[in-house]
This record gives C-alpha cells, sequence and structure tokens, in this order.
C-alpha cells in the first residue's frame, strides 16, 4: 500500500505539471508562428532592406541562433540549471519583440536578430530538454512529448493567419506586440512552473 502511494505521488505531480508545459509550448508556438512567415516581408517593406541585405539577414539570423542555442545547451547541460536558461531566452525574445516593433533601421535589427534574438530561439530545444528532464522514469514520458509537439504544431495553425489578420489591421506594430505579449507569457508560466516544480519536489523529498 505504501509503495504503491509512494510511487503514484511523482505520477500526480507531473501530470498536474503538464498544464503549465502546454501553455509555455502553446505561446511559443505562437511567438514563432507570428513572427517567421512574414520576417521577409517586414524587411523589405518596413525596413526597405535590398536583395543583398536581407539574404544577408535571413542567412545571420539562423546561423547566430544555431550557434548561441547550441552555447545555452552546453551551458544548461553543465553547472547551470536549464529553468535558467529558459528564463534567460524568455527574457530575450520579449526583449527582441518589444525592439523589433519599434525599430526600421537594417544594421541594428541585424545586431539584435544576430544576439538578443538568436538568445530566445533556444526557447523550443530548451523546452523540450526540461520536460524530458523533468518526466524521466516517466512509463508516459514519450506520449507527454508527443502531446506538447502536437500544441506546438497547434499553435502553428492558428499563428499565420491570426498575423496575416493583424498585419491589415495595423501593420507590423500588432503581430509584433502579440508576439512580445507572448513570450511573456512564456516568461510568467515559467516562472510558475519552476516555483511549483520546486514546493513539490520539496514534498517528495519530505515523504
Amino acid at each position: 500500500m505504501t509503495a504503491v502511494a509512494t510511487s503514484g505521488t511523482p505520477l500526480r505531480i507531473r501530470s498536474r505539471t503538464l498544464g503549465p508545459l502546454v501553455v509555455v509550448f502553446l505561446a511559443v508556438g505562437l511567438s514563432t508562428a507570428l513572427s517567421y512567415p512574414f520576417l521577409s516581408l517586414f524587411l523589405t517593406s518596413a525596413v526597405h532592406a535590398g536583395p543583398i541585405e536581407l539574404s544577408v539577414f535571413l542567412l545571420a539570423q539562423p546561423l547566430s541562433a544555431v550557434v548561441v542555442s547550441t552555447v545555452l545547451g552546453r551551458l544548461s547541460d553543465g553547472r547551470v540549471a536549464r529553468r535558467r536558461v529558459l528564463m534567460v531566452a524568455a527574457a530575450g525574445g520579449c526583449t527582441s519583440a518589444a525592439l523589433f516593433s519599434v525599430l526600421r533601421n537594417y544594421w541594428p535589427l541585424l545586431a539584435l536578430a544576430c544576439t538578443v534574438t538568436a538568445m530566445g530561439s533556444a526557447l523550443l530545444p530548451q523546452g523540450f530538454g526540461y520536460a524530458r528532464a523533468f518526466l524521466a522514469g516517466e512509463p508516459t514520458a514519450p506520449m507527454i512529448t508527443a502531446t506538447l509537439r502536437t500544441f506546438f504544431s497547434l499553435s502553428w495553425v492558428a499563428g499565420p493567419p491570426l498575423a496575416s489578420l493583424l498585419l491589415n489591421a495595423g501593420g507590423f506594430h500588432h503581430p509584433l506586440r502579440l508576439l512580445e505579449r507572448a513570450l511573456r507569457l512564456r516568461l510568467h508560466r515559467g516562472r510558475a512552473l519552476d516555483r511549483r516544480t520546486a514546493r513539490r519536489c520539496e514534498t517528495i523529498n519530505r515523504r
């Protein structure tokens, strides 16, 4: 009887944590779905970037994102807690979205994309890494991870049409502001998940 209750406690705790994780992945998916499909249009129409400038931007941003994500991944695998890396990445994404909504100069935007925006790109891989680590030893971990991927994909179904409506209604300011709010939601839910995880782990250790 005691063994069953003890083994069931982590399952209940992890099940309750699935809700915040779903919100996190929806927010990350929505933020990327709002911005990525219209990046070229933003650069050509709002920033007035030429073909060469556009090519440099679209090449430099993903390359810098790979480099920054790799560095943050090594940090999270080492001494730095992954949830702290997630907070930093979410804060970087919020800052990037806020500055993208007001800046219209190519070179500051390029520098921003290669640094702060690249930092925010680590949200997705670090989010999955956090979920896998949190669900370690759970028999239903593969199914839960697949569920999180499904919610991320669903956000891409709604994101581009929503961004198109906002773009037609008020230009690029509205989609970028919504992107910032989605990333703020990600940061807020990450902090809540962090506190909730700490309390529940403390409860398990007491038992």
